[in-house]
C-alpha cells in the first residue's frame, strides 16, 4: 500500500452468535508411520479402493460397554489418543502496524497518523488442542505505541466458537505511525497414535448433545461457512449436505461409528480438492501480510485450492456429516517446516480436529487429522478398514505449535488487506493501516513450573 492513494481496509467482522458488542473499553464477552508411499506397510498403491466398497457401507455401531478392558467410569481418551514424549517449544509472534495517508470525503490527503480514543487488539492464546498445552510460564507479551510500552498483562475472554481463548490488550489517546505486538507463547507439544479399533467402539453421543465446546463448532466460522458475512452460512450448510449425502450414498450415519463416518468424509476431501498456491499475502517487500482464502464452498465446487483451503473443506464436511470440527492454524518446525524457514517464507500450516464423546466421562477427545499431509502421501483415499497415517496417528505433531482456531479472531474485530489470526477494534473510527507479521520458532527446556499439574489451563 503506497502513501498518498486511499488505503483499503478488508473489515473481518465474526458474528459468532451471543458475543456481538461493542470494543471500545468493554470486555470482549464470552506415530509411527506407514511402509513406502505413507501406505499401510504391506499395501501395494494397487489396494486403494474406489469410491464405492462393501466397506463403505453401514455397519452397527458396537456397545461401547463390550471391551473387557474398559471398566465402567474409566476415561477412554488415553488409551484412544495415545501422546507420545513432549517436546518444548516458544512460538514468538510479532505484529507491526504502519499509519498510510488518510483520505477525507473529499479525496483530500489529511496526513498520516494513527490516531485513537481507545484501542483494543485481540490474539489468540490457545489452553489446548488433541496435542498440546499451554505453558503459562513461558507466555510474555508487550504492546507498544510509537515504541512506548503501553500494556504488558493482557486480559483474558474465553466463550468464543470451537473454545479458542482470546487475549485482549488495551492502549488510550494515542496519535502514531505506528503500533507493535509481541507474544511469546510457550506449548508443550506431542505426537499422536490413535487406537482405532477402540476408537471405532465409541458411539454418537446420547440424544445427539455434543459437550460444550463441540457444540461451538457448529456456530458460523470465517472461511468455513462464509467469507463475507455469516448470511452465507444457510447456501454453504445447504451445498455441504448434499455433498456429504452424495459422498455417502444417501446412508444413514448414525448406523455407523463416528469415527468410520470421519475417515469417509476425510477421504473424500483430500480426493476433490487439488493444491494450487500456498494461501499466503505478501506485500512488495515479499513480508507476511496475511491469509489469501477461497472460503470452503467456493474451494469444493472448483475442487482447487491451498493447503489451508483443504482444511476448511474438511472442517465443513464433517459438520455436515454431524461431527464437530475445527481449524488448527499453527507453526511448522518439522524438516520441511525449517527448509521454509530458511527462505523466509512462513512456516504455517493448518490442520483439522473433530470429536468424539468419551464413554467413560462424558468429556470430549479430540483427534487431529491433517488432510494436506494425508493429500501429500496420495490423491486417492487408502482403504477404510486400514489405518492411516496423519488420521489421528500423527508423528509430525510434536514439531507443530499451534497458535489458533480462526484465521480471523471471531468477534468484532478488523484486520487490514487480509486476515491474519490478530485483529482490533479502535474508536471513535476505524483506522486504516498496513500490517505485517513474522514469526519465530525456538525450543526450550523443560522446568518444574511446565508440568501439567501446574498448568492453570487446564
Amino acid at each position: 500500500m503506497r502513501n498518498g492513494t486511499k488505503a483499503r481496509t478488508t473489515k473481518v467482522v465474526c458474528a459468532a452468535a451471543a458475543v456481538l458488542m461493542m470494543l471500545a473499553g468493554q470486555s470482549l464477552g464470552q506415530v509411527p508411520g506407514g511402509g513406502a508411499g505413507g501406505l499401510p506397510k504391506g499395501v501395494p498403491p494397487s489396494e486403494i479402493i474406489p469410491k464405492k466398497k462393501k466397506s463403505d457401507q453401514p455397519r452397527k455401531v458396537t456397545d461401547p460397554t463390550e471391551p473387557s478392558d474398559m471398566a465402567p467410569g474409566e476415561a477412554w481418551g488415553p488409551k484412544v489418543l495415545i501422546k507420545g514424549n513432549e517436546a518444548h517449544w516458544l512460538a514468538t509472534t510479532n505484529l507491526l502496524l504502519q499509519a498510510v495517508d488518510q483520505i477525507d470525503a473529499q479525496g483530500m490527503p489529511v496526513g498520516p497518523g494513527l490516531k485513537f480514543d481507545t484501542a483494543v487488539v485481540v490474539f489468540p492464546v490457545l489452553e489446548r488442542t488433541a496435542a498440546s498445552r499451554f505453558i503459562p510460564a513461558n507466555f510474555k507479551s508487550k504492546l507498544t505505541v510509537q515504541g512506548r510500552e503501553e500494556d504488558l498483562t493482557p486480559e483474558y475472554i474465553k466463550g468464543y466458537q470451537s473454545g479458542v481463548r482470546l487475549a485482549k490488550w488495551e492502549a488510550r489517546q494515542k496519535d502514531a505511525t505506528e503500533v507493535r505486538l509481541r507474544i511469546e507463547i510457550g506449548m508443550a507439544c506431542a505426537a499422536t497414535r490413535l487406537d482405532e479399533k477402540l476408537a471405532m467402539q465409541i458411539p454418537w453421543p446420547k440424544d445427539g448433545k455434543w459437550p460444550e465446546t463441540a457444540a461451538t463448532t457448529f456456530k458460523p466460522m470465517m472461511f468455513v461457512d462464509y467469507v463475507v458475512t455469516s448470511a452465507e452460512k444457510a447456501e454453504s450448510d445447504k451445498f455441504f449436505a448434499e455433498k456429504v449425502k452424495e459422498w455417502t450414498d444417501g446412508a444413514d450415519l448414525k448406523t455407523m461409528p463416528p469415527v468410520r463416518v470421519a475417515k469417509m468424509i476425510v477421504g473424500r476431501c483430500i480426493e476433490s480438492v487439488r493444491n494450487q498456491g500456498d494461501g499466503l499475502r505478501y506485500n512488495r517487500t515479499q513480508t507476511f501480510q496475511g491469509f489469501d482464502l477461497r472460503g470452503a464452498m467456493q474451494t469444493l465446487k472448483e475442487g482447487i485450492g491451498s493447503p489451508h483451503d483443504l482444511a476448511t473443506v474438511t472442517v465443513a464436511a464433517l459438520r455436515a456429516a454431524g461431527i464437530p470440527a475445527r481449524l488448527v492454524i499453527g507453526l511448522d518446525n518439522t524438516q520441511a517446516g525449517r527448509a521454509r524457514a530458511k527462505a523466509d517464507k512462513p512456516v504455517l500450516h493448518t490442520w483439522v480436529e473433530f470429536c468424539l464423546v468419551d464413554p467413560g466421562n462424558g468429556k470430549e477427545i479430540w483427534i487431529p487429522v491433517d488432510p494436506v499431509k494425508l493429500r501429500g502421501v496420495s490423491s486417492r483415499a487408502p482403504g477404510l478398514d486400514r489405518d492411516w497415517r496423519y488420521f489421528g496417528s500423527h508423528e509430525s505433531l510434536a514439531d507443530l505449535i499451534p497458535l489458533a482456531f480462526h484465521f480471523h479472531p471471531p468477534t468484532t474485530v478488523v484486520a487490514h488487506g487480509s486476515p491474519c489470526l490478530w485483529g482490533w477494534s479502535t474508536t471513535p473510527q476505524t483506522l486504516t493501516a498496513v500490517q505485517t507479521m513474522n514469526f519465530q520458532i525456538s525450543s526450550r527446556p523443560r522446568r518444574a513450573g511446565d508440568d501439567p499439574k501446574d498448568d492453570s489451563s487446564k
